[in-house]
């Protein structure tokens, strides 16, 4: 698999003001050359080790759902086998909801804004996002003036969905199937694990690719469906408004 340089396509033109430096979107249509020319021919393999020591941070923040022992440790094996441990010198910070967000004796989402505020961030990956996460991630936007210039992509969040979707690029989420009696169907966790494994790493290695946000337009479902892998996928529409937002997504 080639490794190209990701400065060629997402080179962006910076504006200088009293905050920190915004950047121009990233489009699709680049992500999706990119995402192609780095696949293999049948289907996408990563390497043992294909980071380089780098003062960008992608951070993947394990919230609920995503947060028990076992999961976390193995998947963190596998994206710093891939991307390095930050606290090793490494190019991932994984945050781990509520362990990693103490104040005192309580866990706040919105420290968040003060983990992440010394450092130079390339992507942001959030698992099951906790209440309050969207107002922690406004708080980093207020820090760029309001454009974030890396992209943040949400999986199966548990926060509010309007902020949800106002504070990420790309939002996904998995449909809840009822029974015949009404009970929801519930997967097995080992189902649950492997499948997450593989959406959390297809959603970190195209924030890296794209390393600047995704525009906000209908080609969205494109990076949806390259996320989701072979899980059918589909426009979330709010049952109150039948409003149709364009960058949240339903998995099947």
């Amino acid at each position: 698999m080639k490794k190209l340089s990701v400065s060629i396509f997402a080179a962006a033109i910076l504006l200088s003001s009293c905050g920190k430096k915004t950047e121009y979107n990233f489009s699709a249509s680049s992500l999706i050359t990119l995402y192609e020319a780095q696949e293999d021919a049948q289907e996408l393999e990563f390497q043992t080790q294909k980071w380089h020591k780098s003062n960008k941070k992608t951070v993947v923040f394990f919230g609920y759902g995503c947060n028990e022992p076992e999961f976390v440790e193995k998947t963190k094996a596998k994206l710093f086998q891939q991307y390095g441990d930050a606290e090793k010198n490494g190019n991932l910070l994984a945050l781990v909801f509520p362990d990693d967000f103490k104040h005192g004796t309580r866990s706040y989402t919105t420290n968040l804004a003060n983990i992440l505020d010394d450092k130079e961030v390339s992507a942001l990956v959030v698992l099951g996002a906790p209440e309050g996460t969207f107002r922690a991630i406004t708080r980093i936007q207020d820090e760029y003036n309001g454009k974030i210039p890396f992209p943040v992509i949400s999986l199966f969040s548990q926060d509010d969905i309007l902020g949800t979707e106002y504070t990420s690029d790309i939002v996904i989420d998995k449909k809840q199937k009822a029974q015949l009696n009404g009970i929801l169907e519930t997967e097995t966790e080992q189902e649950f694990s492997e499948e997450m494994q593989e959406i959390i790493e297809r959603a970190v290695f195209l924030a890296n690719i794209a390393e600047a946000p995704f525009e906000k337009d209908a080609k969205l479902f494109n990076i949806a469906k390259m996320i989701s892998g072979n899980t059918k996928i589909s426009r979330y529409v709010d049952a109150e408004t039948g409003l149709i937002p364009v960058n949240h997504f339903i998995m099947d």
